[in-house]
């Protein structure tokens, strides 16, 4: 079975009324179905706990959708440019 791998595609998951949701991962694994069963979330400045609430939804709405990966990006030390704007003007 082939697989389709989409990058910031929208996908709808749930029954056809106001309790479907609107999903655009950032990359999902899908096969002949139109439906993905594996969601990746990647997240900078996302909230984990937003993230993870993504991901139980999807999870809980979707049969077809049986696995959700969460990559969480902290920033330690904080990047700072090394050269200010004010340096150039």
């Amino acid at each position: 079975m082939p697989f389709v791998i989409d990058s910031n595609s929208t996908f709808y998951i749930g029954a056809d009324d106001s309790d479907t949701i609107r999903l655009v991962p950032d990359l999902a694994i899908s096969s002949a179905s139109p439906r993905p069963f594996l969601v990746l979330e990647v997240g900078f400045s996302e909230k984990y706990d937003d993230m993870l609430e993504t991901a139980k939804i999807v999870l809980s709405e979707s049969p077809a959708t049986k696995f959700s990966v969460i990559v969480k990006i902290i920033e330690k030390p904080l990047f700072r440019p090394p050269l200010k704007l004010s340096d150039y003007l």
